[in-house]
């Protein structure tokens, strides 16, 4: 698995695991896709693994491949590996602010596009990037 393909699952299952009823979810599939091509990243790509996802059985979406959801019980692999350690951070350990961090922190490890270093360090933003106030 990528390392993009695994920040997306994350990010993905995360609000699936928040939330299972589609109607009480804050983000959908197409919002954190959207989010993620806002950093830079391929909304193409980020579907294309969605789909990856549909064909092995764990993903379904009725008729619109964004606005879909997962089915936990049938992860397998390194998907439910992800999944088993999430499962014991996101409830008790993380809120929304932490997922976040945790997530630009995983890209920052790897690539990651001049908008995601600019709003890491605050460069830009001089009184943030300075310390002032």
């Amino acid at each position: 698995m990528k390392p993009l393909e695994m920040i997306f699952f994350e990010a993905c299952l995360h609000e699936q695991l928040i939330a299972y009823d589609l109607s009480q979810r804050e983000f959908s599939v197409r919002v954190i896709g959207n989010i993620f091509s806002r950093l830079g990243f391929p909304y193409k790509q980020l579907m294309y693994y969605v789909e990856k996802w549909s064909f092995k059985g764990f993903y379904e979406y009725g008729t619109t491949l964004d606005l879909g959801w997962f089915y936990i019980d049938k992860l397998f692999g390194e998907y439910k590996k992800i999944y088993e350690e999430m499962k014991e951070r996101t409830y008790e350990h993380w809120n929304e602010r932490e997922f976040s961090k945790y997530i630009l922190e995983k890209s920052i490890k790897g690539k990651v596009t001049n908008y995601a270093i600019r709003n890491f360090y605050g460069i830009g933003e001089d009184e943030k990037f300075f310390g002032e106030k």
